[in-house]
């Protein structure tokens, strides 16, 4: 008796967990953003140390492009003035890490922009954009001896950098490339490396794979195949994704193994708690692409012979609960007609549940008003 006890409370906890709906504690895909009109690239030099670029441009798989300026060098003035302003070298640039190394100190200045359709404006160098000079000092002495070149570094220079750290071209050294050579150059390593991601899409990523493992460690499957499919949506061209169809695939052999257990516990001796399992897993997979698969899983428990009166007896406990629930809300909510033919419904139709009966022995002349009109 008590096992049975145990069996029927761990079931009903398994249903109302999957009534609460199968993302209350998992993955949430971000909203997708409402697409906007194009906008004019930005010349945005990358804020931080070369080590933290690096990292950057081998996680996004993208370009790494380094500008390397002298002081007061004809060749590098020269570069200094044109380049950053010059709206083709943004476009020629955009989605790639760009680093500027210059030991120059030069002043402030505000800089109008537009972002996310808000104007704002902000103080800048004047000169290369960054937030302050200090954020192209920073970069002089690393440039230098990572990209030297026999203890000399000829300026002006662009080099592209590849995520494996080394140099795919460099630019016209001591002179000042046009725009178009700098697009020519990125648009080569960016073939040669194949699908690279934003620094947004690279978050995301990152966000979904967390997602995904956090599932795992708690055995939540459905969830799991959800978050790897989030970082798959990202770009399915990626490493990441390649890593993702794996863990997907995992994902879904998991569920099939929670099936097949809770499967085995319905033809056993704990029907309830396997078929609570089933439902509940049922419920969890909604918008997989074994959806359909569990729902003639659920189908085959509920028409197995031996089982199908206990599980049917067992639904119609829970539907009448879900009544008796409805009724009191209503009655709570001084709803009193509705409340009425809540209650009679459960009197008339589920007389021989638990709830049935209670809704008898509180209202008895509502029961007997529902007896006398027979059927």
């Amino acid at each position: 008796m008590r096992r049975g006890l145990v069996g029927l409370v761990c079931a009903v906890a398994l249903l109302s967990a999957a009534a609460s709906g199968h993302n209350s504690i998992g993955w949430n895909a971000p909203t997708p953003k409402a697409q906007k009109k194009a906008v004019a690239a930005r010349f945005a030099p990358f804020v931080g140390t070369l080590e933290e670029a690096r990292k950057e441009a081998a996680e996004r798989n993208v370009p790494l492009v380094v500008f390397a300026v002298l002081v007061e060098e004809e060749a590098s003035e020269r570069f200094a003035k044109t380049l950053p302003a010059d709206p083709a070298v943004a476009t020629a640039l955009d989605g790639t890490v760009l680093v500027i190394a210059n030991a120059g100190e030069h002043p402030a200045r505000k800089l109008e922009e537009t972002v996310d359709g808000k104007k704002t404006s902000r103080d800048v160098c004047s000169v290369f954009l960054t937030p302050t000079c200090a954020d192209h000092q920073r970069n002089w002495d690393p440039v230098f001896f990572a990209f030297n070149e026999d203890g000399a570094l000829r300026c002006p220079q662009v080099m592209l950098v590849a995520p494996d750290g080394k140099v795919s071209r460099r630019l016209m050294p001591g002179d000042v490339p046009k725009p178009s050579q700098i697009a020519s150059a990125v648009a080569g390593v960016r073939e040669k490396l194949g699908a690279g991601l934003s620094r947004e899409e690279l978050d995301t990523v990152k966000a979904a794979q967390a997602a995904a493992r956090k599932a795992i460690e708690r055995d939540d499957h459905p969830e799991a195949w959800r978050a790897w499919s989030a970082v798959i949506a990202v770009n399915p061209a990626t490493k990441y994704a390649e890593e993702a169809r794996a863990g997907a695939a995992q994902a879904l052999a998991g569920i099939a193994t929670e099936r097949d257990a809770a499967l085995e516990l319905v033809k056993g001796d704990q029907v309830l708690v396997g078929y609570a399992q089933l439902v509940s897993l049922a419920e969890r997979c909604k918008g997989l692409p074994n959806e359909k698969e569990l729902a003639k899983a659920v189908a085959q428990a509920e028409s197995l012979p031996t089982k199908r009166d206990v599980i049917a007896a067992y639904k119609k406990g829970l539907a009448a609960e879900a009544l008796w629930k409805e009724f009191e809300e209503l009655s709570a909510a001084n709803q009193k007609r509705k409340a009425e033919t809540k209650l009679r419904l459960l009197i008339r139709k589920y007389w021989d549940t638990e709830a049935g009966k209670r809704a008898r022995k509180a209202y008895p002349e509502i029961a007997a008003d529902e007896d006398s009109k027979g059927g």
